[in-house]
């Protein structure tokens, strides 16, 4: 699928890599975002220098290393970017897809690479809004298609849902190491 221009309304994707700030999977500051437009074109890409300290870059994860932020914006210099780029009538879609539906519709591989890229992330989420939003027969097919094909190994699955002490295990309360409430429980 194509990405395609909405008549009435502009339509963008947003993703955000974050790292950790502490040991458990709530711990977390925003170290990279990325907008992506209807015709899937960047139209904003930022690292985010994080006000708090790092205990893990989360390397596996990002992508990025603690050292890459050094040079980078503040949150709030990043956030007054992205506020200019949006207005009251943006329609935000997507955000942090699952690898599993980018590759199984998509065939694009968001772990191909060392960690998730904000770009990359936002690109298939877009690309996953403008295929299904107006077509429930192709819809349906993907959900059988989702269901039907196993999934690969997450980062997080492979670093054994652990990472440099982190916890990786927000939505398995089986495999959360850190004890705090896990998000869907609520």
């Amino acid at each position: 699928m194509a990405c395609t221009n909405s008549a009435n309304n502009r339509i963008v994707s947003i993703d955000v890599e974050c790292m950790a700030t502490g040991f458990t999977h709530e711990d977390r500051a925003p170290c990279s975002v990325a907008l992506v437009d209807s015709q899937c074109q960047i139209i904003f890409s930022s690292l985010i220098k994080p006000k708090d300290e790092i205990v893990s870059d989360l390397y596996p994860l990002t992508g990025l290393r603690i050292k890459d932020l050094e040079q980078a914006p503040s949150f709030d210099e990043v956030l007054e970017k992205i506020y200019a780029l949006l207005d009251p009538t943006t329609i935000i879609v997507g955000q942090k897809p699952q690898a599993h539906e980018a590759m199984v519709l998509l065939n694009i591989d968001l772990n191909a690479q060392n960690g998730h890229l904000a770009t990359e992330d936002a690109r298939a989420s877009i690309l996953l809004y403008l295929q299904y939003k107006d077509n429930a027969r192709d819809l349906i097919d993907a959900r059988r298609r989702l269901l039907n094909t196993r999934s690969r190994t997450t980062p997080a699955k492979a670093n054994n849902y652990k990472y440099e002490g982190v916890c990786l295990s927000a939505y398995s309360a089986n495999l959360c190491t850190c004890g705090r409430p896990i998000r869907g429980d609520d």
